[in-house]
């Protein structure tokens, strides 16, 4: 029995044949004791899956915040800041631009659109590098398998990004 138990690479399986052994040495009812290491694989099978199951939607809600809703803050950020400059102006145009204005003082937004824009798709990488580095923690317990969800978290953050600025520029278009 115990050569069986030590060719497979099994912790559980290990343990079970352990208490089997030590069981038919003891002199124990063996059928009783098989039946409580059954019931016990079973509990411990159950367990994970039930693990699993938890951890899932801490999978689900890190992609969606990725893939989905981080890069179209960024784009609606975007459009406030085209929004703002050219707001901003207009009144330093018309000569109101630097006079306060109910404790206000309005002056030339110093963020470049294309800075700004930069910035989001190096924030968007640094994030879904991070990201998938955790998701395969949460998935495999080791950060190695994050590796293979780094491009598909980088391409889709980057198209969702892109067709999200250019579907707000659309709406927003007349605004700025």
């Amino acid at each position: 029995l115990q050569e069986f138990a030590d060719k497979y690479d099994s912790p559980m399986l290990a343990r079970s044949f352990h208490l089997i052994i030590e069981g038919i040495k003891g002199g124990g009812r063996i059928s009783d004791l098989i039946d409580k290491i059954v019931d016990n694989i079973k509990e411990t099978k159950l367990l994970k899956q039930e693990m699993v199951a938890a951890n899932m939607s801490y999978i689900i809600f890190i992609t969606i915040i990725v893939l989905v809703i981080g890069p179209a803050l960024y784009a609606l950020s975007y459009q406030l800041l085209i929004i703002l400059s050219n707001l901003t102006s207009q009144l330093a145009a018309s000569g109101s631009g630097a006079s306060p204005m109910g404790g206000l003082a309005m002056s030339e937004v110093s963020i470049k659109p294309e800075d700004y824009v930069l910035f989001t798709r190096l924030s968007l990488i640094a994030t879904s590098i991070c990201s998938s580095m955790v998701v395969s923690m949460i998935r495999k317990g080791n950060v190695k398998g994050g590796v293979q969800y780094i491009p598909i978290f980088i391409v889709v953050s980057q198209v969702v990004y892109y067709f999200t600025l250019k579907g707000l520029s659309g709406m927003f278009g007349s605004l700025g």
